[in-house]
């Protein structure tokens, strides 16, 4: 099923249409860097880029069908974010268990250089 809608004013009721409740959900998730990389102005949330993520962020609670899995990538200084931060304090009040890598794509041989933050979260502590 295709999604047409702007995740950054999404409703959780419009994200439960789209799983039949009898499957495993996935967020693969790679929030826009701008809010967070070191040449930009470092706005984090105060950054509109950053709304979508956040969205999600406050509508967890509400969802349904939360994710059995999230995957999330992001340039290095995103793990030190307010962003990042709200993001796990949810998780870890939905008992989730998280995974945080800083590493670079090179390492599993993807030809690009600069470290990436990645958040690996499962729903099985």
């Amino acid at each position: 099923m295709s999604l047409k809608a702007n995740i950054a004013s999404m409703k959780a009721e419009r994200l439960d249409e789209l799983v039949s409740g009898d499957e495993k959900v996935i967020w693969l998730m790679s929030p826009p860097c701008q809010p967070y990389t070191r040449q930009g102005k470092q706005e984090d949330i105060k950054d509109t880029r950053a709304k979508p993520l956040l969205n999600l962020i406050e509508m967890f609670q509400s969802v349904k069908y939360k994710p059995d899995y999230i995957l999330l990538e992001n340039v290095k200084n995103f793990e030190s974010s307010e962003s990042c931060k709200l993001l796990k304090e949810t998780l870890v009040k939905n008992e989730y268990a998280i995974k945080e890598v800083l590493m670079s794509p090179l390492e599993i041989g993807i030809p690009y250089q600069r470290l990436r933050y990645y958040l690996l979260v499962n729903s099985f502590i």
